[in-house]
């Protein structure tokens, strides 16, 4: 995902830069309830995650994951623990 702005604890601050999302189905129902948010490429999310950074030293033995997102351009990665962290079209919300 492309990021806007990051928030924590009410303080909110403009950002840019590219995170990876992982959003895993655990059950048939939160699976269910992903695909019903029915989101698609370029639509705007407010996403609740925490964010870890790609690691920029290079130690031996890291993670070829790592090394792929950083090849791609990818500045953290977070795990979406289940589908209610995803509020799709929110900014209408508050318009």
């Amino acid at each position: 995902m492309r990021v806007e702005s990051v928030a924590k604890r009410g303080w909110e601050s403009k950002a840019s830069g590219l995170v990876s999302l992982l959003a895993t189905f655990k059950t048939v129902e939160s699976e269910k309830e992903y695909r019903q948010l029915n989101l698609h490429y370029g639509q705007r999310l407010l996403v609740k995650t925490s964010l870890s950074y790609v690691d920029k030293f290079r130690n031996p033995g890291i993670s070829t994951l790592t090394e792929y997102l950083e090849r791609k351009g990818y500045e953290a990665t977070g795990i979406v623990k289940e589908p209610a962290s995803i509020a799709p079209d929110w900014r209408d919300a508050y318009l």
